[in-house]
């Protein structure tokens, strides 16, 4: 099998793919594939620190699920730090993704 090979900018071209293919479906598809580039380029964290806060509330929603895949790996402050910093959010896809994200570490 071959593993595809990209540079920790390709982030900049997820999150355009995020706010341009925004549904739950493809949102959450490629919140795995960020979760992914996360995890090889671990200086990202950074820029999921800001997707957190981003005005677009599908941005947001793959700060709360990159981490998924994680299990142990997890970065628990930084998971509820952002599930406390949203959980007054009405967005039914935020309070999804908080829920999921919970249960799924737990």
């Amino acid at each position: 099998s071959r593993i595809l090979s990209v540079s920790h900018s390709f982030i900049s071209v997820l999150k355009d793919m995020v706010q341009a293919n925004s549904w739950w479906d493809t949102v959450d598809t490629l919140s795995k594939t960020i979760g992914y580039l996360v995890q090889v380029y671990p200086h990202l964290a950074d820029e999921m620190e800001a997707w957190s806060k981003d005005e677009d509330f599908w941005v947001r929603r793959v700060s709360l699920l990159h981490q998924l895949a994680y299990k142990d790996e997890t970065d628990t402050d930084a998971l509820f730090r952002r599930c406390a910093a949203m959980a007054t959010e009405e967005e039914f896809f935020i309070r999804k993704a908080i829920g999921w994200a919970l249960r799924t570490y737990s």
